[in-house]
């Protein structure tokens, strides 16, 4: 979920997200990787930015601030997923010791902004369960990386 123009807003668990898809660079991200699952996401993510990666942030090359999550569906039926807290790199940069180097390819991407963490279910929720299947246009890739970017001003 990145930061895009408003195309048509819609709602979710009384929440409002406004979805865009738009075209987006690649980027490449160095981060840390968990193996988490829906039911324990809500602890494990915080956990692995907070007590893993946050300390090591700026060990990445060209640290700026901005950060990525970064998920990669696992087992879709169980709701099994891998998990990065990343940071963007430049395009030549190594991974770190614990560390993956991932590269997230240039493509569209439906986007929606979130406004507080507390809204990140929500809006996944809505962007699997009711847009995507109630849009026609585009073709959705159901085992790609999806990612959240957080701008370096970022607070909540």
């Amino acid at each position: 979920m990145i930061i895009g123009e408003k195309i048509m807003p819609q709602s979710a668990e009384n929440k409002t997200f406004e979805i865009n898809v738009s075209p987006v660079p690649a980027a490449r991200v160095i981060g840390i990787k968990i193996r988490t699952d829906m039911s324990k996401a809500t602890v494990d993510c915080p956990k692995l930015w907070h007590e893993t990666f946050a300390p090591r942030m700026q060990e990445v090359d060209g640290f700026s601030g901005t950060a990525y999550a970064v998920s990669q569906p696992v087992d879709c039926q169980a709701g099994i997923f891998d998990y990065w807290a990343a940071a963007p790199t430049t395009q030549d940069s190594a991974a770190l010791p614990g560390m993956d180097v991932l590269d997230l390819p240039a493509g569209l991407y439906a986007q929606c902004r979130v406004e507080s963490l507390a809204d990140i279910k929500a809006a996944y929720d809505f962007l699997y369960s009711t847009w995507l299947p109630g849009q026609m246009e585009y073709a959705p890739d159901y085992t790609a990386r999806c990612y959240e970017f957080y701008p370096a001003d970022f607070t909540n």
